[in-house]
């Protein structure tokens, strides 16, 4: 059996690719385990800023721009947030699928 591995990559990197994600109604059992698991993530693994900064990119469909604006920072800040944020929550991820796939690929 071939295994998909699933990455922020598929959602993280961009808005319309995370609003497709989040509405596709299959019942796949992994999707909905990986939304569990960000949505345990999400407040405990980032920042205050970080935290901002992904509700306001991906769930309040603001650019870097408006971001900056509203939280009077810099764009760059802005994008430095999103990039740790991501690459927070792949750490996290991370943790949990790897002993996974490890097993279903019968490595140890």
């Amino acid at each position: 059996m071939k295994h998909s591995f699933w990455t922020l990559d598929v959602f993280a990197e961009n808005k319309a690719g995370m609003a497709n994600w989040l509405k596709t109604d299959a019942p796949d059992p992994r999707r909905r385990h990986l939304l569990a698991l960000i949505k345990q993530a999400l407040p405990r693994e980032l920042t205050p800023r970080q935290k901002q900064c992904v509700q306001l990119y991906y769930y309040d469909n603001k650019n870097i721009y408006e971001i900056a604006k509203l939280l009077n920072i810099y764009p760059s800040t802005v994008c430095r947030h999103l990039k740790k944020a991501r690459a927070r929550l792949f750490a996290v991820l991370q943790y949990y699928f790897d002993p996974l796939s490890k097993q279903n690929s019968g490595q140890s």
